[in-house]
C-alpha cells in the first residue's frame, strides 16, 4: 500500500486499477485452482465405478500433490481482500507541493 494519497480521487484510482486488478488476478487463479480439484475429484468418481486402481491412484496422488496450490490461491486472495480495510485506512494527505 502506498504511505498516502493526495486526495481521495487518487485512492480510488489506485482501487479501481492496481488493488481490482490485483483482486481479478487472485481470483481468477483461485477459480482455475479449485477447478482442477473439482476436475480431478470427477475423475476419481468415473475411475471409481471400473475400479481402476492404477487410475485411482494417480489422481489420488496428482489431488494430493496439488491441493497445497489451491490452498496457496485460496490464501492469496483472502489476503488481498482482506487488505481493503487498510486501503482505506490510507491517509489522505497533501502532496509536495500542494497546500
Amino acid at each position: 500500500m502506498p504511505a498516502g494519497f493526495c486526495s481521495a480521487l487518487a485512492r480510488n484510482v489506485f482501487h479501481d486499477g492496481v488493488y481490482q486488478t490485483a483482486i481479478a488476478a487472485a481470483k481468477s487463479n483461485n477459480e482455475a485452482a479449485s477447478g482442477y480439484l473439482r476436475q480431478l475429484q470427477s475423475l476419481y468418481d468415473a475411475y471409481q465405478i471400473g475400479q481402476d486402481y492404477d487410475a485411482l491412484n494417480t489422481l489420488a496422488a496428482e489431488a494430493r500433490v496439488f491441493h497445497p496450490e489451491a490452498a496457496n490461491a485460496f490464501a492469496k486472495q483472502s489476503a488481498l481482500v482482506e487488505k481493503f480495510g487498510s486501503l482505506m485506512a490510507v491517509p489522505i494527505q497533501p502532496c509536495r507541493g500542494e497546500k
